[in-house]
């Protein structure tokens, strides 16, 4: 009789053991469905905002290739689309014909990428404007730019960097037009939305390394997009 016993309380033990574990199961499953859903509704959402922005381009495209083939209607539909891209733009006449195009320029120490477009007639040149603010000059030669695990952009000054004095500091500066590896760089950075990472190339890097905000990513998008558009007249 005790060995019956014994039996029942082991089996009834093992039922209320077996019985934990299958609610746990059934909690950790309904869990993981839960959880898979709301990524599955986010990764919904980035692709359907993805759609969104994709098909509002192509409807931009498909009004301006009208306008190409129109001489009347021609320079109404390109310049609508330009007067988006530099809505907040500096637009400045600088003389001879000339026209530039620019954003306020940065104001805080750091190290810094800063497209701008002068325009003259139907010729558009894109230059590209590196530079370093601080204290105190560092040998500034150029910057790295890193988009990607495994992407990085060169950038590196193809005559002297000038240095001037600024309120409370210095800056080390150059410019010069793009050529088809910065303007690649340019479009990479544009695409990264705030994922773009600028550093100095000295060892052991610099405390002005950073992230370039998304509003920096978005100006090189700008002024790419407008260069493309003026390059295609």
């Amino acid at each position: 009789m005790g060995k019956k016993l014994s039996i029942l309380k082991y089996g009834l033990l093992a039922a209320v053991v077996l019985g934990t574990a299958g609610a746990a199961g059934h909690f950790a499953a309904r869990h993981y469905q839960a959880t898979l859903a709301i990524v599955q509704q986010r990764q919904a959402a980035k692709q359907a905002a993805r759609q969104e922005a994709q098909e509002a381009r192509v409807q931009r495209e498909k009004k301006a290739k009208p306008a190409q083939s129109a001489d009347a209607t021609a320079a109404q539909g390109k310049d609508g689309t330009a007067e988006g891209l530099t809505a907040d733009m500096r637009v400045k006449d600088i003389g001879n014909g000339r026209t530039l195009y620019s954003y306020d320029p940065p104001t805080q120490d750091g190290i810094y990428i800063v497209p701008y477009l002068v325009k003259k007639g139907d010729q558009a040149i894109l230059y590209l404007s590196v530079r370093h603010l601080g204290k105190r000059p560092i040998g500034f030669v150029g910057v790295d730019v890193q988009t990607g695990s495994s992407t990085v952009f060169q950038i590196r000054a193809e005559e002297s960097v000038a240095t001037e004095p600024r309120e409370g500091g210095i800056v080390e500066q150059f410019d010069q037009p793009v050529n088809a590896r910065t303007l690649q760089a340019l479009r990479t950075i544009g695409e990264s939305y705030g994922g773009a990472h600028i550093s100095v190339p000295i060892p052991g890097g610099s405390d002005d390394d950073r992230m370039m905000t998304a509003m920096e990513c978005l100006r090189c998008k700008n002024m790419v997009e407008l260069f493309d558009l003026w390059r295609r007249r």
